[in-house]
């Protein structure tokens, strides 16, 4: 195959990434909340939630990148805290006060994980990891996160050390992805003349490997555990994001002050939209 004929379909860019998965995440919370307040069939509910699949791959791609590329990598894991502050704070008082946990009817087992926990503890991964040194060894505790998510979540659905609503939603297929995305193209780095076409080849790979290396993990379960297998089923669609990552450009494309406010913020935006247009129909 001529390589430079290969590149030309790479059009797709990181601006475009981003809000194709803006989308994806929407339409899959779209298809939640049609299923919370009975609306909709079942094939419709579970198309939106299909194709919601795609998203996530894509976030953790964009974070591998921006972790890789970036000169500011400090501000961007503080940029993540601070929106995971804003998120989890109120959830945990809504979940602990007594009054407001009756008048929304939550509680620590029933308020789902939301994916900046995901995309935090991914991006305190990949930092630690750049450090120097011994410092790298500090990558150990975000990672410690996501193994903790996913034996607790086998084992024990419910439990006051480790909240449902404050674990990964994603563990360790969100952990292979970051690692995957991020060290295949590091390697990559190094290599004379690389092509772009090679690079989309081993994201893909690297989204694929991610998913088979946990769904086998998920099969050797002992059959007291859990784990709902038919999760990974399901996550089976991510793959199709793949097939986006074949045509990513590498490059950052638009990516204006107002943008970069509006992209931390769009979670909480549209779930507030959300609620507010099922809460009036």
């Amino acid at each position: 195959m001529n390589l430079k004929a290969a590149e030309k379909p790479c059009v797709i860019n990181g601006f475009v990434l981003k809000v194709l998965a803006f989308l994806f995440m929407t339409l899959d919370h779209l298809g939640v909340f049609l299923n919370m307040y009975g609306y909709g069939g079942p094939i419709a509910i579970s198309i939106l939630r299909g194709i919601g699949r795609l998203a996530f791959p894509l976030f953790v791609f964009l974070l591998a990148e921006g972790m890789r590329l970036s000169h500011h990598k400090g501000r961007y894991v503080l940029r993540l805290l601070l929106m995971y502050a804003i998120i989890t704070i109120p959830e945990t008082l809504l979940v602990y006060i007594p009054y407001l946990s009756s008048l929304a009817g939550v509680s620590a087992s029933t308020l789902d994980p939301h994916p900046f926990a995901d995309i935090l503890f991914l991006g305190l991964t990949l930092y630690c990891l750049q450090l120097p040194g011994i410092k790298k060894t500090f990558a150990i505790l975000p990672i410690s996160f996501f193994f903790a998510s996913f034996f607790v979540g086998i084992y024990a659905f419910s439990t006051p050390y480790f909240p449902y609503y404050l674990r990964s939603g994603y563990g360790l297929f969100g952990l292979f992805l970051a690692l995957l995305f991020f060290y295949g193209n590091v390697l990559l780095d190094h290599k004379e003349n690389e092509s772009r076409f090679l690079r989309n080849l081993v994201n893909t790979l690297s989204l694929c490997v991610s998913f088979g290396l946990v769904y086998l993990l998920t099969l050797g379960l002992p059959t007291a555990a859990t784990f709902d297998h038919l999760w990974m089923n399901w996550e089976v669609y991510a793959l199709c994001a793949g097939i986006l990552l074949l045509f990513y450009s590498g490059k950052r494309g638009y990516d204006a002050p107002w943008w970069r406010v509006f992209s931390y913020g769009y979670f909480l935006l549209h779930m507030a939209v959300l609620y507010l247009i099922f809460s009036l129909i």
